[in-house]
């Protein structure tokens, strides 16, 4: 059976074109969001205008608080530093694997 008709579907490797024309408007897209977004902080930045500074005063009762070392302890904050990001990239790549080996068999190239 030719890779073609397999599941309905094109062949993975059928490269006319569009899919690489598709990518780069993709890119495109994804550099001009990021420009966006880094625009109001390099106008902020490059700016003259200066920001307001007030001082304090030492006998100002609403920063008498004592100081604490540490409200959260850093084992915990590196425990979710490191696993928050590992299962937020990998859960959504094993459930497109997963969802690949149900449309094609396991080993074929031909899976999601």
């Amino acid at each position: 059976m030719a890779p073609e008709s397999r599941n309905g579907g094109t062949s993975t490797f059928n490269n006319n074109g569009t899919g690489s024309t598709r990518r780069k408007l993709l890119i495109g897209l994804d550099i001009i969001c990021l420009l966006l977004v880094m625009l109001p902080s390099m106008v902020l930045h490059k700016s003259t205008i200066q920001p307001y500074q007030r001082g304090f005063y030492c006998t100002d009762d609403s920063i008498r608080y004592a100081f604490k070392n540490s409200t959260v302890p850093s084992s915990v904050l590196m425990a979710v530093g490191v696993l928050l990001p590992l299962t937020s990239v990998s859960a959504p790549a094993r459930g497109h694997q997963t969802r690949g080996m149900v449309l094609g068999k396991a080993g074929d190239g031909m899976g999601g």
